[in-house]
C-alpha cells in the first residue's frame, strides 16, 4: 500500500471519528437547550394558570393537550416528563405527537388538585431534524473537501521524494551522472537529498578508485606472468626433467 493511500485512510478514519463524536455531542446539547426552553415556557404557563386561579377563584376550563386539573391528595409538584398524545392533524388523521409536560400542585377552596401543563415538541423535533440534516450535508461536503485537499497537498508535497526515489532506482555506479536532487521547502526532504548526494558521490569515488586499482594491478602483473610463462616453457623443453616434474609443471 502506498504511503499516500495510508495517509489518506488515517485522515479519513480520524475525521469520521471526530465528526461522529461532534455530531452526538451537538445533538444532545441541542436537545438540552430545546428542553430547557420548553421547561421555561411550561413554568410561565403554570404561573399564569395559578395566577388565574387566584384572581378568579375557579379552575380554568381544561384545554385538550395544553393543560388540565385532576383532584388528588398526593399531587406531584414541579416534575417534568415527556409523553405522547394522539391528536387529529390538519388532514383529519390521528397522529401521535410528543409533548413535554409539567406536573404542579394547585389548591382551591381547601381542595388539592394535580395540575398538568403541556407543550408540543413537534416543532422542536422538526427543528432538530432540519438542523441535523443540514449538519450532515455540511459534514459530508467538508469531508469530501478535506480529503480532496489532503490528497492534492500530500501528492504535491511528496513529489520531490518520488523524484529522488526514481533517480536512485536508475543510478549506476561509474557513470558521470551523479544524483543532484532539486531543493524543496521541506527540511526533511532536503536532508534526505543531501545524504543521498553525499552517498552517491562516495560510491562513485570508490568505484573509480577500485577500477583504477584493478587496471593498474592487471598491468603490473602482465610482465611477471609473461616471465613465468616463458620460464615454464623452457623447463618443459629440458630433457633432464623427470616424468613426475613434467606432469606437475603442466598441471
Amino acid at each position: 500500500m502506498k504511503l499516500l493511500t495510508k495517509n489518506t485512510i488515517v485522515v479519513l478514519c480520524v475525521t469520521l471519528v471526530v465528526f461522529m463524536a461532534g455530531g452526538f455531542l451537538f445533538y444532545f446539547q441541542l436537545r438540552d437547550i430545546l428542553d430547557e426552553e420548553a421547561d421555561e415556557a411550561l413554568i410561565v404557563q403554570k404561573n399564569n394558570l395559578l395566577e388565574n386561579i387566584k384572581n378568579y377563584g375557579r379552575l380554568p376550563e381544561p384545554v385538550l393537550s395544553e393543560f388540565e386539573f385532576n383532584v388528588t391528595n398526593e399531587p406531584k409538584d414541579l416534575v417534568f416528563s415527556e409523553t405522547s398524545i394522539i391528536i387529529i392533524n390538519e388532514d383529519g388523521e390521528n397522529e401521535r405527537v410528543p409533548f413535554r409536560q409539567l406536573f404542579f400542585k394547585a389548591s382551591l377552596n381547601g381542595q388539592t388538585f394535580q395540575g398538568i401543563v403541556r407543550k408540543s415538541l413537534i416543532e422542536t423535533d422538526d427543528l432538530t431534524e432540519t438542523i441535523i440534516q443540514s449538519l450532515l450535508v455540511i459534514s459530508v461536503i467538508l469531508l469530501i473537501l478535506l480529503l480532496t485537499v489532503n490528497f492534492l497537498f500530500s501528492r504535491r508535497t511528496w513529489k520531490p521524494f518520488f523524484k529522488t526515489l526514481k533517480a536512485i532506482s536508475v543510478y549506476k555506479p561509474g557513470t558521470q551522472q551523479l544524483i543532484k536532487a532539486e531543493k524543496t521547502n521541506t527540511t526533511e526532504f532536503n536532508q534526505l537529498n543531501a545524504a543521498i548526494e553525499t552517498m552517491t558521490e562516495k560510491i562513485t569515488s570508490d568505484f573509480k578508485n577500485l577500477k583504477s586499482f584493478t587496471e593498474n594491478a592487471a598491468h603490473e602483473l602482465q610482465t611477471p606472468l609473461a616471465i613465468i610463462s616463458s620460464k615454464t616453457e623452457l623447463l618443459l623443453q629440458d630433457e633432464k626433467l623427470g616424468e613426475e616434474q613434467t606432469r606437475q609443471l603442466m598441471a
